[in-house]
């Protein structure tokens, strides 16, 4: 009578289903990542994620973060090499005015004076170009920047973080006179820094609702029950197909 094999553990065997595994589940986890990270993968994500940037906050800048690359880390290196390296000036060569960094008084009203004239332009840009032609705003937004900067500072230096400064500022501004701004308090919570503001948003769609909120009641921060202007705007895909 012939012996029986005896059966033992084989290390092979189980190391190929220990890789099987790690494989699958690398598999997975890489879908789950694109699938997450890239929301180009889905034209349903990529509109809603449009739509719901422009209702959030009045603009395609902020949209675009979310639709045209993963996780807006791409965006600014598409801006930059796109829009902004034929106005960059910052070689060493490259003299700025005598109060930049300072803190001064002077550079304050410098920065704020920028602000505010390029505010004007990006508001006209929204209003004759739009965000759907990003080309055009962008393209006139920096060549625009480059001489306002040049009228008030007096030089021509220029760097991307000091036009995405202005941008960004001016793109936050705007999205603020839509939705409107919440009351802002000093560090000690003993007086109203900023009070709130009534967005456009809340006059359009807006119905006067009491809400709880926070402002200074002998002399402290406290909440309290206020009558404000509330609205809500909800987006919807269902397909792009």
């Amino acid at each position: 009578m012939a012996n029986k094999e005896k059966k033992g553990f084989s290390a092979s065997a189980y190391a190929v289903c220990v890789s099987i595994v790690l494989a699958v589940v690398l598999i997975v986890l890489s879908i789950f990542t694109v699938a997450t990270r890239y929301t180009a993968f889905s034209p349903e994500k990529v509109a809603q994620a449009y739509v719901d940037g422009i209702v959030q906050t009045g603009d395609g800048y902020n949209s675009y973060k979310t639709t045209l690359v993963s996780k807006n880390q791409k965006y600014g290196d598409f801006i930059r090499n796109a829009y902004m390296s034929p106005y960059v000036n910052d070689g060493e060569e490259v003299k700025q005015a005598d109060f930049v960094g300072t803190g001064s008084k002077e550079e304050q009203e410098a920065i704020d004076k920028v602000y505010n004239t390029m505010y004007a332009y990006y508001c006209e840009l929204v209003r004759t170009d739009g965000w759907d032609n990003y080309d055009a705003v962008f393209d006139k937004y920096f060549s625009k920047l480059a001489e306002v900067r040049h009228e008030v500072y007096g030089d021509d230096f220029m760097n991307t973080d000091y036009m995405f400064g202005a941008l960004e500022a001016n793109v936050q501004t705007y999205a603020d006179s839509l939705t409107g701004t919440k009351r802002t308090f000093t560090p000690d919570n003993k007086k109203v820094l900023r009070d709130e503001t009534i967005g456009a948003y809340q006059v359009m769609f807006g119905d006067i609702q009491k809400v709880e909120t926070e402002n200074i009641v002998d002399g402290k921060k406290q909440t309290v029950t206020e009558e404000q202007p509330v609205y809500k705007l909800t987006t919807e895909v269902k397909s792009c197909e």
